[in-house]
């Protein structure tokens, strides 16, 4: 065996071990107490020790390791001269009830035990300063996470392995897709329903995949003007009941379903384009079939203001030729309502703060 094959041996016997090291005690609380433990180890000037120092600790609290470890990296030759200053400052303030003159001739004038006591106590009291607020994003962030559905990670995994044999660029585009916008989250956590699934604007598919995670055998439907992006998607859902098209979802044959999707495509259509799509979705639910919308909302206040100048200058520089055209959740809900779908409508936090909705609409079971 060469050197290179027991060296890949060697690290595949590792990497196991190594990702459950990531992942230990990694609650929320926890994670919050182990950057705290960092930062304030990496403050205090026992250099030498620090590594040492939060393994220990660590280990004897319970404490994620490699997150305490990475945490004490604050110390490092660009902020150290101002971890130094700060704790030297705040020491000397604290227990001599002055700010100190950082200048050497002040400094050989000040004898050495006042210097390290002054430092000492300053290194503690910065060390709560700086590693207060990073423990409670590191609370903020992991709690978010926490939340997440159950089922991600193995979606994720289900998409990129469909996706392996497309472009990269392809590949590279769903892989973002799936981890910066949060509606695919969102649809695991909802009810698809049962029965066919036609998406409006299906671009790469990702959304069809999605219903395809949770039911291999649901018949796929869907249409995009982007040919290549439907190329794309054709290749991702072979083997499927699927069938994507190059298509303008004003002209597209809706057939009947239990799912309809249209997410992001509302504001490119006029307004009496946008009723009629929305009237053909509706008479297209089979009886207890949903349609899921995700759209901007003109009453989103502030929110809406930054959505509009997010999206007005993408979409001209892809396109000069659209007009976006925005509507109101009110209105959605009014053409739905009439059409004879149950109509809720919930905000959409995404990792921005635009004012997006997801409208989700049902069919009654048994309707007509």
């Amino acid at each position: 065996m060469t050197l290179l094959a027991r060296a890949r041996t060697r690290l595949s016997s590792i990497w196991p071990r190594f990702v459950v090291l990531l992942h230990e005690q990694m609650d929320p609380g926890r994670a919050a107490a182990a950057v705290l433990m960092g930062i304030t180890i990496g403050i205090v000037p026992i250099y030498g020790l620090q590594a040492v120092a939060a393994l220990a600790l660590a280990t004897l609290f319970k404490l994620n390791r490699p997150l305490t470890f990475a945490a004490t990296f604050i110390n490092n030759p660009l902020l150290q001269p101002f971890l130094l200053a700060g704790s030297l400052q705040l020491g000397h303030r604290v227990t001599r009830g002055a700010w100190i003159t950082l200048s050497m001739d002040v400094l050989r004038r000040t004898d050495v035990p006042t210097l390290i006591w002054s430092l000492g106590v300053g290194s503690i009291l910065l060390s709560l300063v700086v590693g207060l607020p990073a423990a409670a994003a590191t609370y903020v962030v992991v709690a978010g996470r926490s939340r997440r559905p159950v089922e991600l990670d193995a979606w994720r995994a289900f998409v990129e392995a469909r996706y392996a044999g497309s472009r990269s660029r392809d590949r590279g585009f769903v892989r973002w897709k799936t981890r910066l916008d949060r509606v695919f989250e969102r649809l695991l956590e909802s009810d698809l329903g049962a029965g066919p699934v036609v998406d409006l604007g299906c671009g790469y598919g990702i959304a069809l995949a999605l219903a395809a995670f949770r039911d291999p055998a649901r018949p796929l439907r869907g249409c995009d003007l982007d040919a290549a992006r439907v190329r794309a998607a054709g290749l991702a859902l072979a083997g499927l009941d699927a069938s994507v098209q190059v298509g303008d979802v004003r002209q597209y044959p809706v057939p009947e379903a239990g799912l309809i999707l249209i997410i992001d495509v509302l504001h490119y259509l006029a307004p009496d384009d946008q009723r009629a799509v929305l009237e053909r979705c509706a008479a297209s639910l089979c009886p207890g079939g949903i349609l899921i919308v995700r759209a901007a909302d003109t009453a989103g206040g502030w929110r809406w203001w930054l959505t509009r100048a997010l999206d007005v200058p993408a979409w001209r520089a892809a396109d000069g030729d659209v007009r976006l055209r925005y509507s109101c959740a009110a209105a959605f809900t009014e053409i739905l309502e009439r059409a004879g779908l149950s109509v809720s409508v919930g905000v959409h936090r995404n990792i921005l703060p635009l004012t997006h909705i997801i409208i989700q609409a049902r069919r009654a079971d048994g309707a007509a």
